[in-house]
């Protein structure tokens, strides 16, 4: 092999290097788009929070019907849904929860939920 030839050789690979290293970084570009499309897409279609009815929220926290009603009494966070119809959401609900816990170490607590 003459001089000229392994440096036209050696050109070719470090082209083809470049080439095969463009296409793998617009492969993984093109990947990682696709991801966080699909991300967007799933978070799009997910509620922010679930609301519960009265008796989904006191099986959740494992109390009566009635303890939930004195709870609301208490401050449990409601939501309301016209004049007398409310639902709770979720995450405020065992957010309080955790607060009123911390507050109340001493006493009966609410059973762990997560």
């Amino acid at each position: 092999m003459t001089a000229e030839q392994a440096k036209i050789l050696c050109l070719f690979f470090h082209r083809f290097a470049d080439l095969a290293d463009e296409t793998l970084t617009a492969f993984v570009e093109a990947e990682e788009n696709q991801v966080s499309n699909a991300t967007q897409v799933y978070s799009a279609k997910q509620p922010a929070s679930r609301l519960m009815n009265k008796a989904e929220i006191a099986d959740h926290l494992g109390v009566s019907v009635r303890t939930v009603s004195n709870l609301i009494k208490d401050g449990l966070p409601t939501v309301p849904l016209g004049q007398r119809r409310i639902q709770f959401n979720c995450e405020e609900v065992l957010l309080w929860a955790k607060n009123r816990e911390v507050k109340r170490s001493g006493k009966a607590k609410l059973r762990a939920v997560s």
